[in-house]
């Protein structure tokens, strides 16, 4: 039984380690989430086709720096969980 519970714990330990590394990954890649704000490339009026490239690029930086957070978050909960397993 004693063994099940170690194996387990390793398991759930090597899965958070695994999500803390693509989550600093991804943080790495895209940073923080943030917004680039209007006129951030471009000197003078923004055109639509800007407005939406705009847009589309923060929705993009938004979703990932979003993914990397949370994966960061899971594996370290599952780190501190295979902890009080072990």
């Amino acid at each position: 039984m004693s063994e099940t519970i170690i194996t387990l714990a390793k398991i759930i330990n090597t899965l958070g380690l695994c999500m803390d590394i693509i989550g600093a990954l991804l943080l790495f890649r895209y940073g923080l989430p943030s917004e680039l704000k209007p006129g951030g490339f471009i000197l003078g009026e923004e055109s639509p086709e800007d407005e939406r490239a705009r847009l589309k690029y923060n929705a993009k930086i938004r979703f990932w720096a979003h993914v990397g957070l949370t994966l960061l978050i899971i594996g370290f909960i599952g780190q501190l969980v295979a902890s009080w397993i072990d």
